[in-house]
Parts: C-alpha cells; structure tokens; sequence
C-alpha cells in the first residue's frame, strides 16, 4: 500500500538524546575463553517527527449506499505526537458526501 510522506520541522528547544554503545565478543582458543572488547562510541540523537498516511483511495458507489474508506495514520518519527484531524468535503470537486464521520479504530 503506497503512502505519502510528512516530515515535521524540529522545535529549537527539543532536547537531544545521547545513545552510547560498546560491543563485546567471546571466544574460545585453545580451551581458554577470552572477551574483547570495541571502543565506545556515541551518537547524537536530534528527535524527528514524521507521519506517514496511506494513499488516496477510490470507490464507486450508487446514491445512497453507505461505503468505508480506511485510512492509517502511522508516526514514523523518533518522538511522540499530537495530531487533530478533520474530515470535510473539497469545494469544486462536483460532489459532496453527507453524514460523513471519522473513527478511530
């Protein structure tokens, strides 16, 4: 399922994450276990927002039936966030639904 892509800019006052890792390894030789040991490294983590939200979907229907359009909203960034979301007819389209909701599943 083909998807859009949203990338939000970063607040100045975000804070950054610092991720530090070493790796370790054992073997065997000769009957002796021995462990070494990487160099630590760090990385710095600046927090990302992104939405990514399935393509358009296209449905035929006659007057009057009732018809489900899914849609998912999926945050593919490194940090929480806070979405409204509204649903509303297109102006100029030559169409307009009626009784049209939206629901969280």
């Amino acid at each position: 399922m083909a998807g859009s892509l949203l990338t939000l800019p970063v607040q100045a006052d975000d804070v950054l994450v610092t991720i530090t890792n070493r790796a370790r390894a054992e073997y065997q030789h000769q009957g002796a276990t021995f462990t070494v040991y990487s160099n630590t490294v760090s990385v710095l983590v600046r927090p990302v927002a992104g939405m990514s939200l399935t393509a358009d979907y296209t449905t035929s229907a006659v007057p009057g039936t009732i018809i489900t359009i899914p849609h998912q909203l999926m945050n593919i960034g490194n940090t929480e966030l806070d979405v409204s979301l509204a649903v509303r007819n297109l102006s100029g389209d030559g169409f307009d639904l009626e009784n049209f909701s939206m629901f969280k599943s």
